[in-house]
């Protein structure tokens, strides 16, 4: 028999311990979210569409260089990339550069770069902060993102929109398990109430410049600080205004990315290829409904409506009209089901540009708010009467997709939120979820 014994002393200790690095991430945080409102406010003219300014602030940390590297050319300086780093008051930096990218750094050190949303006259042709920053990464010999901190107009967090989860799930330096923190925080300091924004009563209420609003908090103490906290740790985070704040992970803002994330377009090739080798011919229409269901079990594990779908999807996701191949080798299409029984069908529409392609879902949003009636996801009197009761998006080889960024968005937003969609856990082995 083993016997432990423990000691009441070293547990208190571990828990001081756990304590005061959970104040330290606490206090970085919070540096992170005063450093993110001070790129903020230096955007005078806001975005022309929503008057709403995005920042966002990507943290990473650089590829170790092997030795018998050159060391100019692993620092990115060796291809004409424009470096710069420093600080200015307090603890971070803010400059100004002209050159291609401009990195900086915080006091202790922590490279970033900064993005920040804007919108031509087409909403959606509109560029996130996070999205904006991002790209800048491709110029870096990064190793991995670290942190993600998002400031806004908002007086409560917003979370980074549907496009930005997808973008960056799908980032080579973001790690396949999603676990990137993600910070977003309002612009309000619920402690004195000062709205650091463009808002009119911003204004009246605070004539200097917006600059010395994010400075060290001159409010009292604030009073939601736990009574087990130390008063160094208060003291600590009081010098901050008190934003509200939340932080989160990518995994679970943007949970079933498409098997194919963090793929090439030949390695995606590949996959699919693979796939369609394991289910056969299970999806061809010639196959006659019994083999179907006495093939493979993965597939067998879902309902006959399902596999119908899927089999309906994949016919239309193979249909000539969506191949344009030297666009992308990849076909996309999603088959809907109604509760009256209808079926609609529809294939991606690639374009030139890839960003103007229109996916499989969204091109039957007509079809969907005129099957519920007319109305946005409730249904009502006309219309076709019907609602969604399942959605499965696929590929020509059978891989099955969620829906992406756009669909999900439309979903979500116009009352379709709670309709089924089949996804697939599992590329390698074919596991399907309904």
């Amino acid at each position: 028999m083993t016997v432990y014994c423990y000691n009441d002393d070293n547990n208190d200790d571990i828990q001081q311990q756990q304590q005061l690095q959970q104040d330290l991430q606490e206090e970085e945080d919070l540096q992170d979210i005063q450093l993110a409102h001070e790129y903020r406010l230096k955007i005078k003219i806001p975005p022309r569409q929503s008057s709403f300014r995005v920042v966002a602030i990507v943290f990473y940390e650089l590829l170790v260089p092997d030795e018998d590297e050159d060391e100019e050319t692993s620092s990115g300086i060796g291809i004409g990339i424009g470096i710069s780093t420093g600080s200015t008051r307090q603890e971070n930096s803010c400059t100004n550069n002209s050159s291609s990218v401009t990195t900086q750094e915080t006091r202790t050190s922590r490279p970033f770069v900064v993005g920040a949303n804007d919108e031509p006259c087409y909403i959606g042709g509109s560029i996130c902060a996070e999205r904006a920053a991002l790209v800048q990464l491709r110029f870096l010999p990064i190793e991995k993102i670290t942190k993600i901190v998002i400031s806004t107009d908002a007086h409560h967090p917003v979370y980074p929109g549907m496009l930005c989860r997808e973008f960056i799930s799908s980032h080579m330096y973001v790690g396949a398990k999603g676990d990137v923190p993600i910070v977003t925080a309002g612009c309000v300091c619920q402690r004195i109430g000062c709205g650091v924004c463009l808002d009119k009563q911003s204004k009246e209420q605070h004539a200097d410049d917006d600059d010395d609003l994010i400075m060290e908090c001159r409010g009292t103490s604030n009073s939601s600080t736990s009574a087990s906290t130390s008063n160094t740790s208060s003291t600590r985070k009081n010098k901050f205004h008190d934003w509200e704040f939340v932080k989160t992970f990518l995994k679970d803002l943007y949970p079933y990315p498409s098997p194919y994330t963090k793929l090439t377009a030949l390695e995606s090739v590949k996959l699919g290829m693979d796939t369609l080798k394991k289910n056969g011919d299970f999806w061809s229409s010639s196959n006659s409904k019994r083999n179907r269901h006495s093939s493979t079990s993965n597939i067998t594990s879902i309902s006959l409506e399902a596999q119908e779908l899927i089999r309906r999807a994949v016919q239309e996701a193979q249909s000539t009209c969506n191949d344009r191949l030297e666009l992308h080798p990849i076909q996309y299409a999603a088959a809907i089901k109604f509760d009256n029984g209808h079926v609609y069908t529809a294939s991606q529409r690639k374009t030139l540009e890839y960003g103007c392609s229109v996916d499989a879902i969204t091109q039957m949003a007509s079809s969907l708010i005129h099957a519920a009636g007319g109305k946005c996801g409730d249904g009502g009197e006309g219309g076709g009467g019907g609602r969604p009761t399942l959605i499965v998006q696929v590929d020509q080889y059978g891989v099955i997709h969620a829906p992406f960024a756009t669909a999900r968005a439309f979903l979500s937003e116009y009352g379709f939120g709670n309709c089924r969609v089949l996804i697939q856990k599992d590329a390698q082995e074919g596991l399907v979820q309904q």
